[in-house]
């Protein structure tokens, strides 16, 4: 049996009185390693940029990461006031600032298998869409694509191509929309469900 990390459901109780970002803003939460092409994703922002969108990217919790922070900005030299960057803040006022996000992000770590990331089941409990970019055909795009959040882009110009279709969207529609969204498969994993796969097979053993 393999048990998940998952998350706590009363952290993601859902505010319907929060109002989002003013402009369309992407979220990417938590450490960004050297081994994950976050450059990927970068190219395409810019290109959106270029492209008169108008959108804004957050990194939560990584000023403290000078490495990190340089290299985001050695890639997206002239771009700076599109992006910002957060201390390490209170769980909950990182959870707000997701929630007030139009679209969440994630990137692959390269060349390694069987990684969730430590804000995979985040996301989940977030119920929001998000841009896997680039995927890492394994865990994460698995888990994403299972609860119908995910929208994949395997390089910069279908990044690009998907975040010119979700801002018309969301600017035309007022959201983005979840067509496969699996609420069941959300649940599933909650850290109270995955406590009943440790439970039953501890139940197996005795």
């Amino acid at each position: 049996s393999v048990l998940l990390n998952g998350y706590m459901q009363e952290n993601y109780k859902q505010d319907d009185q929060l109002k989002l970002f003013d402009d369309f803003t992407i979220v990417y939460t938590g450490s960004l390693y050297a081994h994950q092409p976050i450059g990927v994703f970068l190219e395409a922002f810019k290109k959106a940029l270029d492209d008169q969108l108008i959108i804004k990217l957050i990194f939560v919790g990584l000023l403290g990461e000078s490495a990190a922070v340089k290299k985001v900005m050695q890639i997206c030299k002239g771009y700076e006031h599109n992006i910002q960057f957060t201390e390490r803040i209170p769980k909950r006022e990182a959870i707000r600032i997701q929630q007030k996000s139009h679209l969440l992000l994630s990137t692959c770590y390269a060349d390694l298998r069987g990684i969730p990331g430590s804000k995979l089941y985040e996301y989940i409990a977030l119920k929001k869409p998000v841009l896997v970019c680039p995927p890492d055909n394994d865990i994460i795009e698995e888990t994403l694509s299972e609860t119908g959040q995910a929208f994949i882009a395997a390089n910069t110009e279908e990044a690009f191509q998907l975040l010119k279709k979700l801002y018309q969207e969301y600017v035309s529609e007022g959201n983005i929309k979840l067509a496969a969204f699996n609420e069941a498969a959300i649940t599933k994993y909650s850290r109270q469900a995955q406590t009943k796969v440790l439970a039953d097979a501890i139940h197996k053993l005795i």
